[in-house]
């Protein structure tokens, strides 16, 4: 006879409560892209089929910069759930700072007046979406508590240059070397940080704040700087204000600014038969109307067995089939191979919401088309199923 060990039960009963909200958490997160797909999908193509929208741009904008928001925010939360490094993309950081700063803006009111200013140019770094916003808004939080009501804070973006054997000044954290930078400076004219603070503000659960605080917020902008491989210096007088400046390495600078003044392409189109399978009547029905649009015919099925049953029945009909991998009944894997047994030379284009999802890298490496993760634009899918058919 033999008794468990407490301890061994208590272990393994937090274990099995994180592999639930694990589980649970993916669930969430595949419905909010569902949501977000058919969100950002209707924006993009409204923007793509609708003529004379000019005088609404601004809020087609909004909505677009806070979906994809969104997107970023439930991919940082997979990837926290999963305990996964967070996935870096080149990003502008000028498009993250002043959509982040109209969140901003709303959430303060009239408190505190904030101001972006920088020369349009847009300006490239490597990194996670949602780490890079989550520096900008605990630093402009920081500095609004730093103000108070009828304050300033005044945020600054532009490029910086370390000279050979030169001094950066002293850095709170990280190091710079000799190569292009992209500066973010927020100033604000609060009250300054006294001196017995100034060793301490990026330290772990440190806050001038009320013990219900964190005071987790520069900590945190450190960790992501110094991950980002940048670093952090910053200037304050009590009474004066303060002002923070980030460094982030710039990427490939004179590329993405030769890509960035191209002329605009026409989406590329095309008249094959596409088969969508996806349980997502949303879904379905943004992706149908997209590709309508420019020029495929397009089938919908609302499950896997709906779409085996389909292309069992039309052999040879369909020339792509798009295909979402989080379904009831049948996966989309189980729908891939299904396809595969029956016609070995099938494309195949993996609609997902994660990029780490084990499943499409399984389809992928059997002999999968392409991926196009979701929330998707209209012109990442017009580029992304027009290069499945290519493919030979």
């Amino acid at each position: 006879m033999s008794i468990d060990n407490p301890g061994d039960q208590s272990e393994n009963y937090q274990k099995q409560k994180l592999e639930t909200l694990g589980l649970l958490t993916r669930g969430i997160v595949h419905d909010l892209n569902n949501i977000l797909t058919g969100i950002l999908g209707h924006v993009s193509y409204v923007r793509l089929s609708v003529s004379g929208l000019e005088t609404y741009a601004d809020s087609l904008q909004a909505i677009e910069d806070g979906g994809r928001r969104a997107a970023a925010l439930c991919q940082k939360i997979l990837e926290f759930a999963r305990g996964e490094m967070p996935t870096k993309t080149r990003v502008d950081l000028v498009r993250i700072v002043d959509s982040t700063v109209q969140l901003l803006r709303t959430a303060f009111e009239t408190e505190v007046s904030v101001s972006f200013q920088h020369n349009g140019v847009p300006l490239y770094l490597e990194g996670d979406e949602g780490q890079i916003a989550q520096v900008v808004i605990n630093l402009v939080v920081n500095a609004r508590e730093a103000v108070g009501v009828g304050g300033e804070v005044e945020i600054f973006l532009d490029r910086w240059q370390s000279r050979p054997n030169a001094d950066p000044g002293p850095l709170a954290t990280g190091t710079l070397s000799n190569k292009p930078y992209i500066r973010l400076a927020v100033c604000d004219n609060g009250r300054g940080i006294s001196p017995e603070n100034r060793d301490k503000l990026f330290q772990e659960n440190f806050s001038t704040k009320s013990p219900s605080r964190s005071g987790f917020g520069l900590a945190t902008v450190g960790s992501i700087v110094r991950s980002l491989g940048g670093a952090i210096r910053w200037f304050s007088r009590e009474g004066a204000g303060s002002m923070f400046e980030v460094f982030f390495p710039e990427l490939d600078v004179g590329q993405v600014n030769e890509n960035h003044c191209a002329p605009k392409m026409e989406l590329p189109r095309g008249d094959e038969n596409i088969l969508v399978v996806d349980d997502e009547e949303p879904v379905r029905t943004v992706i149908q109307r997209s590709l309508e649009h420019l020029g495929y015919k397009v089938v919908t099925a609302a499950s896997g067995i709906e779409a085996v049953s389909y292309y069992q029945e039309h052999p040879g009909d369909c020339d792509l089939v798009v295909l979402d991998m989080m379904m009831p009944t049948m996966s989309g894997e189980e729908v891939f191979f299904r396809l595969k047994e029956m016609d070995r030379n099938v494309k195949v284009l993996i609609a997902s919401g994660y990029i780490t999802d084990e499943r499409a890298s399984k389809v992928l490496n059997s002999g999968g088309s392409g991926f196009l993760r979701k929330p998707f634009s209209v012109e990442e899918l017009a580029s992304e199923v027009r290069r499945c058919l290519d493919r030979g």
